[in-house]
């Protein structure tokens, strides 16, 4: 296990905050890291207009998280 991917689904609030986040994807399924996602969701924010210039407040962003664990050696 040297990825774990996380998604989410939420509303974006005006200010570029994120509400009513959903999980959407958890891969591997079951081990937590979907709850440890969900407590970043506060420190995220999005813009009031998307590449495509469509505005965001008050719509459904998806929210992907990729986690990748390295192994490291014990210190001596």
């Amino acid at each position: 296990m040297n990825s774990i991917r996380v998604a989410y689904i939420c509303t974006a609030q005006e200010g570029g905050a994120l509400t009513d986040c959903a999980l959407d994807r958890e891969e591997p399924a079951g081990q937590g890291y979907g709850q440890a996602a969900l407590a970043l969701m506060p420190k995220f924010r999005v813009g009031a207009w998307s590449a495509d210039g469509q505005p965001t407040y008050g719509a459904k962003v998806r929210v992907p998280i990729r986690y990748e664990l390295k192994q490291v050696q014990a210190a001596r």
